[in-house]
């Protein structure tokens, strides 16, 4: 949602995914790299009531990824694993992965709630930046056709 009104496009044919990374670049100052891993493992699973991918294939490397509940320091950080790792997806099929994907679930909230409210945040580009707010209206409006 707030990659669409950042964008001004709240439409069925919106470039979701791609809304989302620029958000997340701008008001999170996260990295291509981190928002291409949220978006492959997560992308619409909540929305569809799926659990997140196990592993995932980025630029060529068998990533896994692993929670931490209040890691700030392991936050979104890529590791070549000591050793490959075998990751059941079922009973009888596991995928090897040799990198993992750390994810702090304090610090994602966190930074979700930063990127809107700090001084530099979402909210102050709205009120202070036209092209943010004619932005905000055109998805708010197509929200709501």
């Amino acid at each position: 949602m707030l990659g669409a009104l950042y964008a001004g496009d709240a439409s069925k044919k919106a470039r979701t995914t791609e809304q989302s990374k620029r958000y997340m670049k701008r008001f999170m100052s996260y990295t291509n790299e981190q928002c291409e891993m949220l978006m492959e493992i997560f992308r619409h699973k909540i929305i569809h009531l799926a659990q997140p991918k196990a592993i995932i294939e980025y630029k060529g490397k068998k990533v896994t990824w692993r929670y931490w509940h209040d890691n700030k320091i392991s936050h979104l950080k890529l590791t070549k694993l000591k050793e490959k790792v075998d990751i059941s997806v079922s009973s009888n099929w596991a995928l090897t992965a040799e990198y993992e994907f750390a994810i702090s679930i304090i610090h994602l909230v966190q930074d979700i709630e930063n990127s809107v409210f700090d001084s530099e945040g979402y909210f102050h580009s709205l009120k202070t930046c036209v092209d943010i707010q004619d932005s905000f209206e055109k998805a708010i409006s197509e929200i709501y056709e």
